[in-house]
């Protein structure tokens, strides 16, 4: 291939507060400051003979503000100061001071934050002119003002299919206060992310039910989630293994029967994006468009590809000197042809050659690879090395398509990717090859650009070789 290999580095909270005091005496409620806080304040009866306490409450909502009132003594009429600290990691700071009233009283108004935690506070009166010092310590606990939620699916059909039978069925009730109407979410882990498999939305009584396609092959954790709304948290349900496996059996036991197309570096396209892929016909036979179109279907079950029809195309893969290239919007080019339409070598008794031609360095869940964003991959229909059928024509057009998406050779004749196109070869990708394309497909999760500039790499290209 002529055309360079261009890679750039490229609760509402209404509960009872804490006694705040020593923790004996009988409490004594206090107004409460807002309808959604109820204050409680308990002191020690040597704090009640002095006129001493602090109240606050337990909890509070987040984005909140409550109060932390209290009382100290005084020396006569003159004001005292009294300091608010809070504990944060291993420091203690102060948060707010102010004065009392002549007779003692304080109000603090705090915000809650934005985070669900516990919150270690401190009230202190320094020692004054003919007083002691005063000092509470006493938690508030910041919580969601939102409904409880809660999901536990069970699985119908099982947790292991075979593509194209009855589906795995996610289904079970949401529970808390806010059950109906939510949004239900089946997601399944690729790489190191989830993503949305199915949605639902629950029933009056909080039930759900929702399929999850089986159209490619995978094995990945699943869960349930049900976001938060305006009036009830999220919840989730423990992953649970399910599977899509082939309604076919693979031919071969090894699924460590594949290699990477180069050695020295990986190559994938983006699985999370589209591959738009086009076909030069020029020399094609009549049974080619249906063929192709079955054998994009394998593809799409090996690896979850989204794999678009960009229609015919005038262009050649790594076009000859003359002939018209890729069009720009093209992923992947098929073309049916000749030497006379390509730089690719299809001499001797080659049958088709393909692979990677641009990329981007990039990065996975696996590390560094090379991001692939054109492919190619020529059959020659011009002059091949032997008469063509409509099965040697489809097992040559699955193998060099599995070279493109960044395989290399199996060593098994038996496998679509054996290096030999022999009579061993199956009709379908194999264990080894579908182990292989689990790597490049969203199995492994998306590929991220790195966005850095960088050198040209070389091209390189496989060929299928006749016996």
């Amino acid at each position: 291939m002529t055309a360079g290999f261009k890679v750039r580095l490229a609760a509402c909270a209404s509960a009872a507060a804490v006694a705040l005091g020593a923790l004996a005496g009988a409490p004594t409620a206090t107004a409460s400051p807002t309808p959604t806080e109820v204050s409680l304040s308990i002191v020690d009866p040597a704090a009640r003979a002095a006129g001493q306490r602090v109240s606050a409450p337990s909890s509070a909502p987040i984005k909140s503000k409550f109060s932390i009132r209290g009382k100290v003594k005084v020396k006569g009429k003159s004001k005292r100061t009294v300091r608010l600290l809070e504990k944060r990691g291993k420091r203690t700071v102060v948060i707010a001071r102010k004065k009392t009233s002549k007779k003692g009283v304080f109000t603090f108004k705090v915000k809650a934050g934005k985070k669900q935690k516990a919150r270690k506070f401190t009230v202190l009166a320094p020692r004054a002119r003919g007083v002691k010092k005063f000092q509470k310590r006493f938690k508030v606990r910041i919580v969601s003002n939102k409904a409880a939620s809660a999901v536990a699916p069970t699985w119908a059909n099982g947790t292991s299919v075979a593509y194209s039978a009855a589906p795995t069925i996610a289904s079970g009730f949401v529970g808390g206060e806010a059950a109906a109407g939510r949004t239900v979410l089946v997601q399944q882990q690729f790489g190191k992310k989830w993503f949305d498999a199915a949605q639902t939305v629950s029933g009056a009584d909080g039930s759900f039910s929702v399929a999850l396609s089986n159209d490619w092959l995978r094995s990945a954790p699943t869960r349930v989630l049900v976001p938060k709304t305006g009036s009830a948290r999220a919840a989730v349900s423990e992953p649970a293994g399910t599977a899509v496996v082939p309604d076919y059996v693979p031919n071969g036991t090894d699924p460590g029967d594949w290699t990477e197309f180069d050695p020295s570096r990986r190559f994938r396209f983006n699985p999370c994006a589209p591959i738009v892929y086009k076909v030069n016909y020029t020399h094609a036979p009549g049974y080619a468009r249906a063929m192709v179109a079955r054998v994009m279907r394998h593809v799409r079950l090996a690896t979850g590809y989204t794999l678009v029809d960009g229609g015919d195309t005038a262009g050649w893969p790594d076009p000859a000197p003359g002939q018209a290239g890729a069009d720009a919007d093209t992923m992947l080019i098929i073309g049916f042809g000749g030497q006379a339409n390509t730089s690719m070598d299809l001499s001797g008794n080659t049958l088709g050659r393909g692979g990677p031609d641009k990329g981007v360095w990039a990065k996975d869940s696996r590390g560094r690879h090379v991001q692939i964003t054109r492919a190619s991959l020529m059959l020659d229909t011009v002059e091949p090395p032997v008469a063509w059928n409509e099965d040697m024509m489809s097992k040559t057009l699955t193998h060099e398509i599995a070279h493109a998406l960044g395989l290399g050779h199996a060593t098994s004749l038996g496998q679509m990717l054996g290096p030999i196109n022999g009579p061993e070869r199956p009709t379908r990708y194999g264990t080894g090859d579908l182990a292989g394309l689990a790597t490049k497909g969203m199995q492994a999760g998306c590929s991220r650009p790195e966005l850095k500039k960088g050198a040209r790499v070389a091209p390189v290209t496989n060929s299928v070789k006749l016996p």
